[in-house]
């Protein structure tokens, strides 16, 4: 409840947060109105907080107190008292515990941060204090229950007769009895009680004499016991909660001990725990030292207890080793420990030693050295002694209930003293070390001190150097060094031989600024000082990136580096600083950069004012090849603007050498440069970037980016030979370079490369400029800002001239993305050449042909003057596409007397594939030529042709046009095959022949035209373009340029008339007549049929008059040009008719031109506009709002200019559509005469409106005349204006004339007003509905209609009743209505209705939908003439179609021109005029009924397969399996069925025995072909078919097979890998990562036989750490989820960042036995309580069956024990053992296994650690096998130095037993560590790899990374065969 409060805040809460959360529990009890008495509770079901307390610690009774209210405010919860009442035989009375604060303090004598009803700040709890009498007694047994403290059987004599009573307090006495209540700490209740024996002669008898058989002559007289229980709430992994109660017992007393008759003072302390008993004995400093009295005491007895130990103890070794830290020791503590029957177990004695080293002047440090004794063997340790004054107690002791006096034990000198070692004072307190590095700590904590005794005396240190962040000034990038572990020994003999080792890790964050996500990594470093002084500083990681370099870098330079580099990857990394002073003076950094898939030594040197940075790569012998993109694939960046052909270009490894720099340029340049040299045989290409550090970085951004270029020359072209029309053609210019660049560049970056990075010989040009060999200075050239070449790949052509070389095109292709364009540029994109820069490029009229540059990814041609044989090369143009590269020639080729005009002469290089530089005399090209033309012109006769070749994406193919001209007759033909790479053919062909051909009467044939087309498409043109259209145009053969005219022609592309499309043909066909003498026309049809028909006119009439007359004649009267475009497409249904009146047109003078034209447009279905339709004539009203799908003709008028003072124009329209009519004119004439002009302007406009019925019209005229006249300085005006509008609405007829005269103006309305419009009655809406009036008497129409649409057969019958003879088995009936429907029926099946589109009456003015049913009904005709009740079940089908909106929508008066006031918005409202409503039914009869087939269809293949088996039975296990190995065939289902034979037996087969055969079968089913086999005649078993595809499907983990025995268990093996790093999400918390693996649901049938055991150990394992370290992991398996649980557990001070577990779970195999056991303490980190919590390790007793003896070495302690086998094996088994988890501290993590004497009953185990099972814990696995079990084999691997030099080991191979394994079935192995020894001052990372795994053998290797490295590793392989 406490911490949910705290939870949901967003923020640290505050003390009263704190305190409200910690008092919610009272919440509901005490009362905040009332009396005053206290809320008195002993009832736990009526009181929430008693309900916890009794659970906790026994509470009976609670009691809550408020404070005295003021008038009318509520009470607050003040204080709180608590009964504890022990359970005992006799009553006694409870204890109380209260928050008073006055016995508070007697209890504690501490005040501070209390706050109401007890709470304490710093506690984050509540603190009740003890308050009961003082001659309050209970007896030892029941104080013990009342605590929850179980004593053993031979301890309870020492307390059965001891009688208890609290402690008093006193002024200088605090007992510290009381409660204490911490719901933020696991919602913990502690219990503390401080009592005094009473009877101490007669009831603590039996612990006096314990006591004095030890100290003797002591005497005891008060005695003190300390009782505590503390109650915490456990939650368990099923989310359920429990009390988990630990209780302690310590009694004290001080005595007198009389030693060797030294006197001497002590401080007892006994500690009982659950198996054993410990004193501590403290001596108050002070006093006499009594050493030698001490040790002879010690001898005495050690010969009681182990007189072989006492013989070897030798007192003066210890002296002079206690000797070697100090000159004084002083004995301060006695430990002793007693097990069962109080033996003695071990003991030690602590010392005091005032170090003589390691102290700052003025103060002292001291070290508490530790001598212990266990059977067998002594100890000596030590490690620092610090006051407690120096301790930051989280909680004052003083309200601490975890602290206890022994624990106040402090130095002697606890007022100077520290708790570190000062580095420089290490070795000599009066010649300090000097020139210590800054940045290193000098305060050493944690020390711990190791004497080694020989002839020399060596004392070893080991600790942590700690210290925050520092701050100096470096000439050379230094990094923070927050810890150091220390490592340091010196000669006591000879104080100059020493040696000091600082090792530590650093780690280094990426910054990275590209979009990748990089982790940080870990740099081990070590510093040792040197014999002469001096320091080194050195360290190494492995796999990192640049990006993690940022900090060794300046920081003006950081940024730019990493905006460079930061994704180069870097194999491994060496750093090392010198040192002159104690600043570093030099840096240097050494590595393999990873460059794509190559290796370069890497260099890195800071000097301290420079840098630099290198790396280089030589040639070598080897073999392969690699791709350019690859080694710049992270230096690149995206490379979706870089051509393939360089990405993919091929570099043969043995002629590679690259130099890679990055370096700073002259303050003055101010940039970065990055560069990299690559070299390939004699093929150089160069890579720079370059970043210009000048420009100012805002928003803490990189700033700009960096310039990006890459550059390399290709060789000259071999030469071609046999071309068409040409012998040979050799390249026509001297050099071609490829540049790429990510941006635009400048010409200062330009200048500033060729000073830098490219050689005299190989100068970056740019087109416009021209350099001169050897170069004298930079080229002047524009300002920096100017852009010189512009981002994306460039080809330039280079030519020779003289001395000079010049860029004669540069081609620009594959441009970024544009950008918003800088200031100055106007938006424009960036050209190849800047505008200050003169261009060379030529002008339009230079060459003639098809200019490359009308391609938007071509390069313009530019002038070439070359000349090779025949062939004269006039222009040179570029463009690549599908990774070729085209360079284009344009010229003439001389042949005789004809010259040839060549049209686009190619020279295509391939770049694609295979491309290399190093190999370019191979390299593949190819000619091709575009096209040839010809000409000729000679008198009357000219002839042209031409002939292309059509080559794109989308096609290839060949067009070709003739053109031949004889006056007066000429002729056109052209056409075009293709072949689309669609995958069809198109074809096209039309031709054109004019002159006078053939005369008839009134007419005379002028031309005629003719064209089709085979999957191909030709485009109608609009109304505009009507006299370009090939078929009709006049200007085609009386071009000035025919072969321009026949190009245009052929084109297929962009907008070209004819174009292919797959499946549509058309023809088309013409004339041009002459006819009367007046008109001139030309018209073609034409008809294309594709996927839907459509049919159009095209035509143009001219007419003159008087007739005979030509159109350039002065003398004509009239010249109409009247174009016209029809079309019908049924596809889009649309009818669209277009006439205009071209420019030409004149009346009367030809200055007299009539304009405009007409539209016809209707829409029918599919159109989505069916049923709208429009005529227009000249436009529509001035007002009207067109909607987007009507046409828009121009206005019908006339514009004549009669001379220079007078011009007369004027327009007319008229337009109608369904929803209105619209007409009008305007009329304006203008006169100037010298100072007099006057103009006149007339105009009408009518709209009307349909339903209802409305008109709006506006007339107006209006005339100015306007006057003026200048007299010498005077300008004299006079103007006159009169003018009149009237508008008119109705019906009926109302409204205005407004007069406008140049003095006055006024307004005259007329009519009435609109009177209220009269609603039509139901009938008379009928009647408008029918178009038949109700009062003439006639009949309406039929509404409905009914026809065959479907099914008619010719017939004879004329009956108009008599629809004909039909076919019924295809007939069908649509029957329509004239009016729309609401709901159609056809007899009894469901009603259709539109529930979306409702039927409204708009005439009738109502709001709600009119009603209209549609029923139909079939009947069979009888014989009689008379219908029969029997009716056909016919299907029916809907249809709609448009009814207009102004019969049928819905009134809205708002849009009723009538009413609505100013009513032009609604009549110009462009809603849709139509609504789609349902208006008929389409029925069609039923099918016909095929006779039934009795024979069942025939599979031969089915029936032999369905036939194969005849026995019934099914088979064994051993006769089956070889069948169904997942390597020889899939088990589908009718391979299984095959199992039971082709009979029909049903009889159960048990599904765990299937499961287990073919479980590696399943994995490879597919779905499809078992559903072949789902109808066979067989009878599978029922319950394996329910969940095929699940059980199927089961790979990993996999299973052995399982083997049926006699009782009717089954055995098997489920086994897998776990990794921490494949889980969803990581899941931390303080202690613990988990994570669930998935069991096969099979196993289900297995686990009911027999419970499964767990076996489990880690291939991988990556710990991070600081001082203690730790890691367990244990498996639960869970049968009611199907699933394993993995909990990992880690020391708070360390982070598993990833693991991978090996895993196998036996389930009923009597062969495969496991366990698990520990050793150590318990409490070791509390690292396995929450594997305890889990039930994932059994109880707190070490799992193995005998007793574990442990023996001492001098590497370490050796622990021997038996483990027996749950199950007896007929034979000695095979044993693994797997480390599972290590709690090692500070010490290196090692540990070693040694499996001896393995029997049928048990094995014994060694099991090595470094230190004593005090410290250290060791968590494992053990597994047994039978040594001949058919499908395990197991082993053991081992390597030695491991990573020694950064090197992992190497790769091994191990080999199975042979034939154990068969190449159809290969076994998967699992590996694991049993033994480690490994570097303490690193992270644990190690790794045992298996690959290549056979039935023969496989692959291993362990390895470390992240400066960790190991001694020796061992690791246990099984290998299953599933």
């Amino acid at each position: 409840m406490a911490g949910a409060l705290l939870e949901s805040l967003t923020r640290i809460p505050t003390r009263e947060e704190y305190e409200s959360a910690v008092l919610q529990i009272y919440a509901d009890d005490f009362h905040t109105s009332g009396a005053t008495t206290p809320s008195r509770y002993t009832d736990p079901k009526s009181c929430k907080s008693l309900a916890y307390f009794a659970d906790t610690l026994s509470v009976t009774e609670i009691s809550l107190y408020g404070s005295e209210p003021e008038a009318g405010d509520k009470r607050s919860f003040e204080n709180a008292s608590l009964t504890v009442t022990p359970t005992s035989g006799t009553p006694i009375q409870g204890l109380t515990f209260t928050t008073n604060p006055s016995l508070r303090k007697g209890q504690f004598g501490y005040e501070a941060d209390f706050g109401r009803a007890g709470f304490h700040g710093k506690s984050q709890g509540q603190i009740y204090a003890l308050a009961t009498e003082a001659d309050w007694k209970i007896s030892m047994g029941d104080f013990l229950r009342m605590i929850g403290y179980k004593v053993a059987s031979w301890v309870n004599p020492l307390l059965e007769a001891i009688e208890l009573k609290p402690r008093a307090s006193t002024d200088t006495d605090h007992p510290k009895s009381g409660l204490w209540y911490l719901p933020l700490s696991n919602f913990s209740s502690v219990l503390r009680m401080e009592m005094e024996i009473s009877n101490v002669a007669s009831g603590a008898k039996r612990m006096t004499e314990m006591i004095t058989s030890f100290f003797h002559g002591t005497s005891l007289n008060k005695i003190f016991c300390v009782g505590k229980k503390t109650a915490s709430i456990v939650s368990s992994a099923a989310d359920k909660s429990s009390t988990a109660i630990r209780s302690e017992i310590i009694f004290f007393t001080t005595l007198n001990w009389t030693l060797d008759n030294t006197a001497v003072s002590l401080t007892l302390f006994m500690l009982l725990h659950d198996d054993g008993i410990k004193l501590i004995a403290q001596l108050p400093p002070g006093q006499q030292n009594p050493w030698i009295a001490l040790i002879k005491w010690l001898e005495k007895i050690l010969e009681k207890e182990s007189p072989q130990d006492k013989a070897s103890m030798d007192p003066n070794v210890l002296e002079q080793a206690l000797k070697s830290l100090g000159d004084t020791f002083i004995p301060r503590q006695i430990s002793l420990t007693l097990g069962k029957d109080r033996k003695l177990t071990d003991f030690s004695i602590d010392f005091e030693t005032p170090l003589k080293r390691g102290a700052p002047p003025g103060k002292s440090v001291s070290v508490l050295s530790s001598f212990a004794w266990s059977p067998g063997k002594f100890s000596l340790s030590g490690e620092l002694f610090c006051p407690l004054s120096l301790v930051v107690f989280s909680v004052p002791r003083e309200v601490d209930p975890f602290w206890e006096a022994y624990l106040d034990f402090e130095p002697t000198s606890a007022s100077t003293a520290i708790d570190y070692l000062s580095l420089p004072y290490l070795f000599d307190p009066v010649n300090p070390i000097q020139n210590i590095p800054k940045g290193i700590p000098t305060e050493i904590l944690g020390a711990k001190i190791s004497v080694t005794l020989g002839k020399e005396t060596i004392v070893s240190l080991e600790g942590t150097l700690l210290s925050g962040p520092e701050d100096f000034d470096s000439p050379v990038p230094a990094i923070e060094l927050d810890s150091l572990s220390l490592f340091a020994t010196f000669n006591t003999k000879s104080p100059g031989h020493w040696s000091l080792l600082l090792t530590g890790e650093v780690e280094l964050n990426p910054i990275s600024l590209s979009a990748s996500n990089q982790e940080s990594v870990i740099l081990s470093v070590s510093i040792a000082r040197q014999e002469d002084g001096s320091w080194r500083f050195g360290g190494g990681v492995n796999r990192l990136t640049v990006a993690h370099l940022a900090d060794f870098f300046d920081d003006d330079s950081s940024v730019s580096v990493m905006t460079i580099m930061s994704e180069l990857q870097l194999r491994d990394m060496n750093i090392s600083y010198k040192y002159k002073t104690s600043t570093p003076s030099s840096f240097i950094l050494t590595g393999t950069l990873w460059l794509g898939p190559v290796a370069l030594e890497l260099s890195y040197e800071h000097q301290g004012s420079t840098w630099t940075f290198d790396a280089n790569l030589y040639p070598s012998n080897a073999a392969g090849e690699c791709r350019l993109g690859d080694l710049l694939k992270e230096i690149l960046g995206n490379t979706s603007s870089v051509p393939d052909f360089v990405t993919s270009l091929s570099i043969p490894m043995n002629q590679l050498a690259i130099d890679l720099k990055c370096y700073r340029t002259s303050q003055k340049d101010g940039f970065l440069v990055f560069s990299i040299a690559i070299r390939v045989g004699s093929v150089y290409i160069s890579f720079v970037q370059l970043k210009d550090e000048t420009v100012p970085v805002t928003g803490g951004g990189p700033g700009p980016k960096p310039l990006k270029m890459l550059r390399f020359a290709l060789n000259r072209l071999p030469t071609i030979e046999k071309i068409p029309l040409l012998a040979r053609i050799e390249q026509p210019f001297d050099q071609m370079d490829f540049i790429w660049l990510n941006k635009d560049a400048t010409k200062a970056e330009v200048d500033l490369l060729n000073k830098q990075t490219f050689p005299p010989e190989a100068q970056l040009m740019f087109q416009g400029t021209e350099k001169k060999i050897p170069p004298q200075q930079p080229a002047t050239g524009p300002a920096k800002s100017s852009t010189v070449l512009t981002a994306g790949s460039h080809f330039q052509i280079i030519i020779h001239e003289g001395a000079g070389t010049k860029v004669i095109l540069d081609y620009n292709f594959g441009k970024p993305s544009p950008s918003t364009p800088p200031p100055g540029t106007g938006g424009k994109k960036s050209q190849a050449v800047a505008t200050t820069i003169k261009s060379s490029a030529p002008s339009e009229t230079a060459t003639k042909g098809t200019d490359p540059s009308t391609d938007s990814t071509a390069s313009p041609l530019v002038p070439l003057n070359k000349k090779q044989g025949p062939l004269s090369i006039s222009t040179v143009g570029m463009k690549y596409e599908k990774d070729a590269l085209h360079i284009i020639l344009g010229g003439t080729v001389q042949l005789g007397p004809l010259e040839f005009m060549v049209e686009g002469l190619k020279l295509i290089v391939h770049l694609g594939k295979g491309f290399s530089l190093h190999d370019w005399h191979n390299i593949k090209l190819d000619v091709e030529i575009m096209g040839l033309g010809i000409e000729l012109k000679k008198g009357k006769l000219q002839i042209a042709g031409l002939f292309t070749r059509i080559h794109d994406e989308t096609q290839v193919g060949f067009a070709g046009g003739l053109s031949v001209g004889f006056q007066p007759y000429s002729f056109l033909a052209a056409g075009a095959y293709t072949e689309q790479t669609a995958g069809y053919k198109s074809v096209f062909a039309f031709a054109m022949l004019k002159g006078p051909l053939m005369e008839f009467g009134w007419a005379e044939v002028r031309g005629i035209t003719g064209g089709f087309g085979y999957n191909s498409t030709i485009r109608l043109p609009r109304i505009t373009e009507v006299m370009s259209f090939p078929l009709i145009s006049n200007e085609l053969p009386d071009s000035s340029d025919p072969l321009q005219q026949l190009a245009a022609l052929t084109k297929t592309s962009g907008d070209a008339w004819i174009k292919p499309l797959d499946k549509t043909l058309w023809i088309a066909a013409g004339l041009t007549v002459k006819a009367l003498q007046l008109l001139d026309v030309q018209a073609v049809v034409t008809v294309e049929i594709g996927q839907d028909l459509r049919i159009g006119l095209i035509g143009d009439v001219i007419a003159t008059f008087p007739k005979g007359g030509t159109v350039n004649s002065d003398h004509l009267f009239l010249l109409l040009d009247l174009q016209i475009v029809a079309s019908i497409d049924f596809g889009k249904g649309a009818v669209q008719i277009e006439g205009q009146l071209s420019p030409a047109s004149f009346i009367l003078s030809h200055a007299c031109h009539p304009v405009g034209g007409f539209a016809l447009y209707a829409w029918f279905h599919p159109s989505e506009h069916a049923g709208d339709w429009v005529f227009s004539v000249g436009g529509y009203h001035p007002a009207y709002q067109r909607p987007p799908h009507y046409p828009n003709p121009p206005r019908l008028g006339i514009s004549w200019k009669y001379d220079s003072h007078l011009s007369i124009s004027g327009g007319a329209y008229f337009a109608i559509t369904p929803k209105m009519c619209m007409g009008g004119g305007q009329l304006s004439a203008v006169f100037e005469l010298g100072c007099i002009s006057a103009n006149f302007d007339a105009h009408a406009d009518m709209l009307m409106n349909y339903q209802p019925f409305h008109y709006d019209v506006e007339i107006g005229v209006s005339m100015n005349v306007r006057f003026q006249l200048k007299i010498l300085f005077v300008t004299v005006k006079f103007s006159v204006h009169v003018g009149a509008d009237i508008t008119i609405n109705g019906p009926p007829m109302a409204g205005k004339a407004h007069i406008d005269l140049s003095v006055i103006n006024f307004t005259i309305s007329f009519g009435a007003s609109p009177p209220q419009a009269k609603p039509l009655l139901l009938g008379e809406f009928w009647a408008l509905v029918k178009q038949s009036s109700a009062a003439d008497g006639s009949q309406p129409k039929d509404n409905h209609v009914i026809t065959v649409s479907q099914g008619l057969l010719p017939s004879d019958e004329e009956d108009s009743e008599f629809l004909g003879v039909v076919r019924p088995g295809i007939l069908q009936l649509q029957i329509h209505s004239s009016t729309p429907l609401g709901e159609a029926n056809y007899g009894k099946q469901k009603a259709f209705k539109d529930d979306k589109e409702k039927i409204f009456a708009k005439p009738m003015r109502k709001n709600g939908p009119l009603g209209s049913s549609f029923n139909v009904t079939i009947q069979r005709l009888l014989d009689d003439g008379t219908d029969s009740d029997e009716t056909f079940a016919f299907t029916c089908e809907q249809m709609k179609r448009p009814y207009p909106i102004a019969l049928w929508t819905q009134y809205n008066p708002n849009k009723d021109p009538k009413d609505n006031g100013d009513n032009s918005s609604v009549l110009r409202s462009t809603d849709q005029p139509y609504v789609n409503l349902l208006s008929g039914l389409t029925l069609k009869a039923p099918l016909s009924h095929t006779s039934p087939e009795k024979i069942p269809p025939f599979s031969p293949a089915e029936l032999f397969e369905s036939t194969i088996h005849n026995v019934h039975e099914v088979k064994t296990l051993d006769e089956e399996l070889e069948h169904f190995r997942a390597s020889k065939e899939k088990a589908d289902k009718a391979r299984l069925r095959g199992l039971w034979g082709n009979g029909t037996s049903t009889a159960r087969v048990d599904m765990t025995f299937i499961y287990g055969a073919f479980a590696q079968s399943y994995s490879e089913n597919e779905k499809e072909t078992a559903n072949r086999y789902m109808h066979l005649p067989t009878a599978p078993p029922t319950e394996m078919f329910k969940s095929f595809d699940l059980h199927f499907s089961c790979g990993d983990p996999g299973l052995t097979p399982m083997q049926e025995e006699e009782e009717g268990s089954y055995k098997g093996i489920v086994a897998g890998r776990w990794s921490l790093s494949e889980m969803p999400a990581k899941k931390f918390d303080e202690s613990t990562v988990s994570g669930d693996v998935d069991f096969p649901a099979f196993i289900t049938v297995a686990q009911k036989k027999r419970l499964p055991q767990s076996f489990l150990g880690f291939s991988k394992i990556d710990l991070n750490h600081t001082v203690d370290r730790g890691f367990a992991f244990s498996a639960k398996p869970d049968w009611n989820d199907m699933s394993q649980r993995f909990i990992g557990c880690h020391v708070r001070s360390s982070r598993i960042r990833d693991v991978d577990l090996s895993w196998l779970t036996s389930f009923g195999d009597k062969a495969i036995q496991t366990g698990i056991g520990f050793l150590g303490p318990p409490s070791t980190s509390g690292i396995l309580q929450p594997l305890r919590s889990l039930d994932l390790i059994p109880g707190m007793e070490v799992n193995h069956r005998r007793s574990p003896d442990t023996t001492f070495t001098p590497n370490g302690h050796v622990t021997d024990m038996t483990i027996d086998f749950p199950i007896k094996y007929a034979a000695a088994p095979k044993v693994v053992v797997a480390l599972a988890g290590l709690a090692y501290g500070t010490d290196p993590p090692r540990v070693k296994f040694n499996v001896k004497e393995i029997t049928t009953d048990n094995f014994r185990l060694e099991v090595f650690t470094p230190r004593g099972l005090q410290e250290d814990m060791v968590l494992f696995n053990w597994l047994a096998h039978p040594d001949a079990h058919p499908d395990i084999e197991s082993g053991t691997l081992f390597s030695e130095n491991v990573r020694p030099l950064g090197n992992s080991s190497a790769e091994q191979n191990l080999t199975f037993t042979a034939g154990k394994f068969d190449a159809k079935n290969p076994p998967q192995v699992f590996v694991s560590f049993s033994d480690l020894d490994t570097a303490s001052w690193h992270p644990l990372r190690t790794q045992v790899s298996v690959k290549d795994a056979s039935h023969l053998g496989f692959k291993w290797a362990i390895s470390t990374w992240g400066g960790s490295s190991a001694t020796s590793a061992k690791a246990n392989w099984i290998a299953i065969r599933f």
